[in-house]
């Protein structure tokens, strides 16, 4: 027994360093993200003040880190779904649930961080793939509208399906069929406070889904004239920023 009781409680040591590890990384990983998001929030300024990029901002490696985030979020996703997947038609219980998804279950969980962080990677990458378009085009005299063109839709496709992603896996989260845990209908029924708890997660999953499917960006849109010349080449006009509310 006392051999036990030592395993178990160096297990529950084992998963409180664990969490603690998982939390610190994601510290990290946001404070990389938020540095990154600052670098290209610089390079935007500068866009819309002189109609170019500065490469003495840190942009490239902010571009780095961006597409580390995006890759790690891409990763996330596919673990998501492979453990949504795994779930029984039948049903599933609250606490597999909350195991497979950890934090789930809490306003800042983990798992919900690192939606966030997913939602923070994809807009900003959507302003760097912006910010690179402009550089390559300014850089690039022999450059025509069409291949411009491209440019910027290969930048957004791989961004699109991500996003296109998360949103699918958590509004198929939403309506996950949930059920009581089964050894109490063979052990005891369940109390009133347990019964409260299942009747509520259906409404926390679809909050969830509302609040972070789609997050709105704190980056302000970006609208950039593109002019084709005669010889088919394209000039990149100044920048301009749109207002928050400012309809596509």
């Amino acid at each position: 027994m006392y051999a036990e009781e030592q395993r178990r409680k160096a297990m529950e040591r084992v998963t409180e360093l664990l969490e603690e590890l998982t939390a610190d990384n994601l510290d990290a990983e946001r404070d990389r993200l938020n540095g990154a998001t600052t670098a290209v929030e610089r390079a935007t300024a500068l866009l819309l003040d002189k109609g170019e990029v500065g490469h003495s901002l840190g942009l490239e490696p902010a571009v780095h880190t961006v597409d580390t985030a995006i890759a790690a979020a891409a990763r996330r996703a596919g673990a998501w779904r492979a453990k949504l997947a795994a779930f029984s038609s039948e049903g599933v219980e609250i606490a597999d649930l909350v195991k497979a998804f950890p934090g789930i279950d809490q306003p800042n969980g983990a798992f919900r961080v690192e939606l966030r962080l997913a939602s923070l990677a994809i807009a900003t990458k959507r302003r760097v793939a912006v910010l690179q378009a402009v550089e390559h085009a300014q850089k690039s005299p022999e450059l025509d509208f069409r291949r411009f063109t491209a440019m910027l839709q290969d930048e957004q496709r791989s961004v699109d399906e991500l996003q296109s992603e998360l949103r699918g896996l958590l509004v198929d989260l939403a309506e996950l069929r949930l059920r009581a845990p089964t050894k109490s209908f063979t052990d005891r029924l369940l109390t009133q406070g347990e019964v409260n708890n299942l009747l509520a997660w259906p409404g926390r999953l679809r909050q969830l889904a509302a609040e972070e499917s789609v997050v709105a960006s704190e980056l302000s849109d970006v609208e950039i004239g593109l002019v084709q010349r005669a010889d088919g080449k394209v000039l990149v006009l100044p920048a301009e920023a749109l207002p928050r509310d400012h309809a596509a």
